[in-house]
């Protein structure tokens, strides 16, 4: 059996010191897959996700190169700052000679002006390297920034261009402006894409840019591939026609049948209308355009061969062959385990006692055999059932997924020394908490699974899970429930005790539950984890429907500068402006939030700390909502409200919103009209249809005609339907039978079964 590879998502691009990860951004965009990393409190306003980690730490280098020994990388490029400590520039000089150990090329950029350039540890570097400067305003930058280069491959001469003097060359920068400008990104992906084509690598498919948050990109993603009118007509008319609420056509217009959407229409010079409509084909007419197109899998290029061979099998072979080529394969597989049953013995007498009572039932030998026939790609599942799944440490690559990049923000070996204090905190919170609800069914379940299945041991106490053990670094997990239907699903929580920062990236520096319409949600989030705090709130604000109301209030620790229409001039100016500055006005614009506590009173503040010079006044508590969406009556701080004031030190001063909110009403249904449209067509159709019935329907209306004294369209209409509901019976006709229930498809499935009673009996 021969499986087909997997679609790789492109080699990898490691961005060091990303900053905005701009670079990797538009690296994405060009079929690599991609790792910017940074430190938890990079200021910079990121344009692709950055994996947080701490560059001065070993352990993070030995994470990265973990990813350079499971992953086919590109390059590596590296911009350090200028501040950057000499034990930091040691360890990233160490890693580039590793990747050029592995014969993975690496690039290093910094200002020309730069101190790490004057520094003895890139000595050896510099010694093999190719270089190239790079003024900025040579690409149309604004700004005379001059860059260096040097890398082992010699595409980096690519990067070798001067500026050959302009009117802002002496201009100065400050490092906010080290933003690289997106046409030195691209010519950096130009170098990328002659390194990969130098070493045979193969991009993977280009993904679009995301559209940013609550706006709709125009046009198509992909073009389509079926039309979506049949036919587009251009009529002249005297006026607008009658249209639904989805400006389709609620009757037949010359040439253009009923149901056909109004695409555009123009008044012309003599007062007629120029309507261009587009007719939409009917279900058989899209059936058949569909049938004729070509379908990616038609070609089989996209299946393994052992597929294509299992459907060639199910479309030419018969029910009696099909059956007895399954049995013939099952009475094999028992051969196999009747002739493998003393390596199944030899295989389970290894195994740790606590697995074994877990793989007592299973067949070890006959899955060994199986794997190697089929030729598995995991070759070391078997290995990892019988020694046990590890719940901590890297994964070893399957084989059976795509490859991903993903980091853990501890080691194990920081995570066990870290152990005694999560247990002791853990096991303290899980003793305060009152029971739950299913904790009762829970207690069975997990009681089931020690006694019945084997699966755990137990029930211990800590000091004899200490005393198991031999030590005290251990991790508890609590077990919580899930509702699922009528079934309670036990699940582990391995977030809480902070395992799955060991070998994932960090999830749990924002402490919050699912945002549920009509209830607050309270977050938390300390200072050297804000920028998480920030990607979650536009993850969060993203997803939540703009027709719902908004309102996001809080500390948030940022002095800012008016800001038309998003802040108010009611704040109290900013000397300085905080680092997440730039964070929250992006909020602010992307999503269209306006602070409504900033239109008060000029010079306001909200928070007020006590030093040795007085009291230092700043504007940092902000309530948010849509803007043009929610109407404020009355926001500002709340007088004489003092709160907490026997702790001492900062004061806030709370703030209010008083909003006009449009409650939802329920909708009453509309009811049902005495003769819709069915109704009607099948009494035209049974007039038509009866004659005899249809000539007492016509006495009927000649009667009613002579006794009725109103003539208007109403009445008229009455009348007939009234004489209908007199002479005929109208009912809606009864369900088409299902396809199986035909006669082809019940002989199909007797023959079958015949054919199965036969071969048993031979």
């Amino acid at each position: 059996m021969i499986h087909a590879p997997l679609p790789d998502a492109g080699p990898l691009i490691i961005e060091l010191f990303a900053g905005s990860a701009t670079l990797s951004a538009l690296a994405s965009t060009r079929g690599y897959s991609v790792l910017p990393v940074d430190w938890g409190q990079n200021k910079h306003r990121v344009r692709a996700k950055v994996h947080s980690l701490d560059l001065s730490q070993a352990s993070s280098w030995r994470i990265l190169e973990w990813v350079l020994d499971n992953r086919e990388a590109a390059a590596v490029y590296a911009s350090p700052p200028g501040v950057i400590g000499s034990e930091a520039l040691q360890r990233l000089c160490s890693f580039l000679r590793k990747c050029q150990d592995r014969e993975i090329h690496w690039v290093l950029e910094a200002p020309s002006s730069s101190s790490i350039w004057a520094s003895q540890i890139l000595e050896p570097l510099r010694a093999s390297a190719y270089g190239a400067h790079c003024d900025l305003c040579a690409l149309d930058s604004l700004t005379a920034i001059q860059l260096r280069f040097i890398s082992i491959s010699s595409q980096i001469t690519r990067m070798q261009m001067r500026c050959r003097g302009c009117s802002h060359c002496s201009a100065p920068y400050s490092p906010e402006e080290m933003v690289y400008p997106r046409i030195l990104c691209s010519v950096l992906c130009d170098v990328f894409d002659a390194i990969s084509y130098d070493c045979g690598l193969v991009l993977g498919a280009s993904r679009p840019v995301l559209a940013r948050a609550n706006t709709q990109p125009r046009g198509r993603l992909r073009p389509q591939v079926v039309p979506e009118y049949r036919k587009v007509q251009t009529l002249v008319l005297p006026d607008t026609p009658q249209l639904d609420a989805k400006r389709c056509l609620m009757k037949d217009t010359m040439l253009v049948p009923s149901g056909s959407k109004l695409l555009r229409s123009e008044k012309r010079g003599d007062g007629s209308l120029l309507c261009v409509f587009g007719i939409y084909r009917s279900p058989v007419e899209f059936l058949r355009e569909a049938r004729n197109l070509w379908h990616p899998y038609d070609n089989l290029a996209q299946m393994p061969d052992y597929l294509i061979k299992c459907i060639f099998e199910q479309l030419t072979l018969s029910p009696l062959e099909l059956s007895k080529k399954r049995i013939e394969r099952l009475m094999t597989w028992k051969s196999w385990a009747k002739e493998l049953a003393p390596r199944d013995r030899e295989l389970k007498a290894a195994l740790h006692p606590d697995v074994a009572r877990v793989l007592q039932p299973k067949n070890l030998a006959l899955m060994e055999r199986l794997l190697q026939v089929m030729e598995w790609p995991d070759k070391g599942l078997l290995t990892e059932l019988m020694d046990g799944f590890r719940l901590v440490g890297r994964p070893a690559s399957t084989g059976l997924f795509r490859a991903g990049v993903v980091l853990g923000s501890l080691e194990e070996e920081e995570l066990m020394d870290m152990a005694p204090t999560i247990k002791s905190e853990l096991l303290a919170k899980i003793a305060r908490e009152p029971p739950s609800e299913h904790a009762q069914e829970l207690l069975q379940i997990t009681r089931e699974e020690a006694d019945s299945k084997g699966w755990l041991r137990g029930p211990f106490s800590p000091q004899q899970i200490d005393d198991l053990l031999g030590t005290t670094s251990w991790l508890p997990v609590r077990r919580f429930a899930v509702l699922q239907g009528s079934k309670l699903r036990p699940i582990d929580d391995l977030k809480e005790n902070r395992r799955s920062e060991q070998d994932a990236e960090r999830s749990s520096s924002v402490r919050s539950h699912a945002a549920v319409p009509g209830r607050l949600l309270l977050v938390k989030a300390i200072q050297d984890k804000r920028d998480l705090l920030w990607q979650s709130l536009r993850t969060l604000l993203g997803q939540t429907p703009s027709a719902h109301t908004l309102v996001v209030g809080g500390d948030f620790n940022a002095s800012l500068n008016p800001l038309p229409p998003w802040l108010g001039p009611g704040m109290m100016q900013a000397k300085t402006l905080s680092p997440d500055a730039e964070v929250v006005e992006g909020l602010l614009r992307d999503f269209d939030l306006r602070a409504c506590n900033t239109y008060g009173r000029t010079h306001s503040a909200t928070y007020v700390q006590p030093t040795t010079q007085g009291n230092r006044r700043s504007f940092i508590d902000y309530i948010l909502i849509r803007r043009g969406r929610q109407h404020v009556l009355q926001s500002g701080p709340v007088r004489n409200c003092e709160v907490g004031r026997w702790r001492g030190g900062g004061r806030h001063t709370p703030q209010f919103a008083t909003l006009q909110v449009q409650r939802f009403r329920a909708q009453r249904a509309q009811p049902a009209a005495e003769w819709p449209r069915w109704k009607c067509a099948l009494l035209q159709k049974a007039v038509v249809e009866n004659s005899e019935l249809g000539k007492v329907y016509g006495e009927r209306v000649r009667h009613s005609l002579t006794q009725s004294q109103e003539f208007t369209a109403d009445s008229l209409n009455q009348l007939l339907l009234d004489a209908g509901r007199q002479v005929f019976s109208i009912k809606r006709p009864p369900a088409l039978p299902p396809p199986w229930e035909a006669e082809a498809h019940t002989s199909t499935i007797k023959t079958m079964w015949q054919h199965y009673r036969a071969m048993r009996t031979q």
